[in-house]
């Protein structure tokens, strides 16, 4: 079939028509944000509502309100601003194999902070947020930049991606890139665009490594790339 023999045309309308259906939605949330809010809000709630922290925060209550205003008013009142460090023994919790402690049963993975000020933190990636967030949001990213540039992927492509698997944590779940593992999930169909794929590290000062996938046409622009990388991020090649 073309569209796995990779058609650009075929599939850029596949990427636009994906992605205008996010942006429909996102354009008719926006018409009524203090409705989309609290729709958002209760699906939060709904989900989490019988985990640990759900229940010490009384998501059941909150979800019986009547309107919008009472809903914003019960949270407010029951859910108290919490910044990261708030959260950091519940989700070391999690890293021990503990479920439904912050959500229900135990995340995907975690994305990693590099800790340049404190120590890293440990962000769990749940299944739901992957499937119903990120991967949505990664269909309408890709659609506005169609929208400027329509024909992005007629040609070759470079991406630029953390790794998909950094580590584990204590209970064997991996933490690494959310970019990794969205370019390591991407559709066969869209393969065409990053293979054949050489691959480059960029060692930094801070020991992070950098993946550069690159089609070989592309080594002109990527030499290039690769001397302003080097100096931007004081690294070398390995």
């Amino acid at each position: 079939m073309a569209l796995k023999n990779g058609n650009p045309c075929l599939i850029t309308f596949a990427l636009w028509f994906a992605g205008h259906a996010q942006f429909m939605k996102v354009k008719k949330a926006a018409r009524n944000c203090k409705k989309s809010s609290a729709g958002t809000l209760r699906g939060i709630l709904e989900y989490a509502k019988d985990s640990e922290w759900g229940k010490a925060h009384n998501f059941a209550d909150i979800l019986a309100a009547k309107n919008d205003d009472e809903l914003f008013a019960l949270w407010q009142k029951n859910v108290a601003p919490q910044d990261y460090e708030d959260l950091r023994p519940f989700v070391e919790r999690h890293k021990h194999g503990e479920e439904n402690v912050l959500f229900p049963g135990k995340p995907k993975m975690y994305a990693t902070t590099s800790g340049t000020t404190k120590e890293p933190k440990w962000i769990p990636i749940t299944n739901e947020y992957y499937d119903n967030i990120y991967n949505k949001m990664t269909k309408l990213w890709l659609y506005t930049f169609l929208m400027h540039r329509k024909k992005s992927f007629y040609g070759p492509a470079v991406s630029i991606v953390g790794k998909s698997i950094e580590g584990y944590a204590p209970d064997g779940t991996v933490y690494g890139s959310v970019s990794g593992v969205t370019r390591r999930d991407i559709p066969d169909s869209n393969r065409f665009i990053l293979h054949p794929l050489k691959f480059l590290r960029l060692q930094t000062i801070r020991h992070d490594t950098i993946h550069l996938c690159v089609l070989p046409s592309s080594r002109t622009f990527i030499s290039s790339s690769l001397q302003i990388l080097q100096q931007s991020l004081k690294c070398r090649t390995t």
